[in-house]
């Protein structure tokens, strides 16, 4: 579990918590599992990894004070059209003059080991990694009339990529993230996050809203006696687990969500094991059972 000044926590069964040593002091948003490791996102354009999941100590792979040299290397050295290099170099100039001051949000690991990383104002780098280090390079370009929305999640599902953020913002890529194509969305709220689980794809934000597609069908919304934002969904043996900002847990969910459970502190995220639900809250981590039990 990640969260503010950088602080990092980790367990081993739940009971006893242990703080891992991060080289920054700025809130973490989000942790990815990698397939050679895990993944940092935090404020101020800041990237950690953690290559040996055993060990405890992450190091920095991005400064967020390195991103107008990422942008002007790429410009350098890109054969890109005209209106994409008046783009970039617009952002180059808000980057100079505002310094670091966007936070990461999600992160999406490719096929071919490229990761394309997501934040505020439509940020979006993709990073490649090889034996020399770590590349990155601006890809706000491949986004179809880019509005610059906050971009908070995204999700691999049918072959394709999809990327949500505020006002209804969706973007699908069918081509491993080399264009993103605007999609017309069901609501004009904000979505936090879009997740697979049990082969449906859910995009979910803002009081409630909740919608659901399959390969096949367009998107249907899911009914939840909520007027709470929505934080995160997972799947626990099969069944359908969803977390509100304000501690709710639901289940079910296919059309409408049946409330289990309930914690008496906001909430961002959860994930299971070792039987339990675990929750990051703003009162430190809390477990519950998925069949409501505390």
């Amino acid at each position: 579990m990640a969260g503010e000044r950088g602080i990092v926590i980790r367990s081993q069964h739940g009971d006893r918590w242990q703080q891992d040593q991060v080289p920054v002091s700025t809130t973490i948003t989000r942790i990815k599992a990698l397939h050679d490791g895990l993944l940092a996102l935090a404020h101020s354009g800041a990237l950690l990894e953690l290559t040996n999941v055993a060990e405890q100590e992450w190091k920095v792979i991005l400064d967020g004070r390195e991103i107008p040299a990422i942008y002007r290397h790429f410009i350098e050295n890109s054969n890109l059209s005209e209106s994409d290099r008046q783009m970039l170099e617009r952002e180059l100039a808000g980057y100079e003059q505002q310094g670091p001051d966007k936070p990461f949000l999600d992160a999406i690991e490719l096929e071919d080991g490229r990761l394309q990383i997501f934040g505020a104002y439509g940020m979006a780098l993709e990073m490649t990694k090889s034996e020399e280090g770590f590349v990155f390079q601006p890809i706000t370009q491949r986004f179809e009339n880019n509005p610059y929305m906050h971009l908070y999640g995204a999700v691999s599902y049918d072959g394709a990529i999809y990327v949500v953020g505020e006002r209804g913002t969706i973007f699908r890529s069918d081509d491993e993230g080399l264009h993103y194509t605007k999609l017309e969305s069901p609501y004009e709220g904000t979505f936090f996050g879009a997740s697979e689980v049990n082969g449906n794809l859910y995009i979910y934000g803002m009081k409630g809203n909740l919608f659901r597609k399959s390969s096949v069908e367009s998107w249907t919304p899911v009914k939840i006696e909520t007027e709470a934002s929505i934080s995160d969904m997972t799947s626990v043996n099969g069944e359908v687990f969803l977390l509100t900002q304000s501690g709710e847990i639901f289940t079910g969910c296919e059309y409408s969500c049946e409330l289990v459970s309930r914690v008496s502190s906001p909430s961002s995220s959860f994930v299971f094991a070792n039987g339990q639900l675990f929750l990051s809250t703003f009162s430190g981590p809390q477990s519950v059972s998925p069949n409501g039990d505390q």
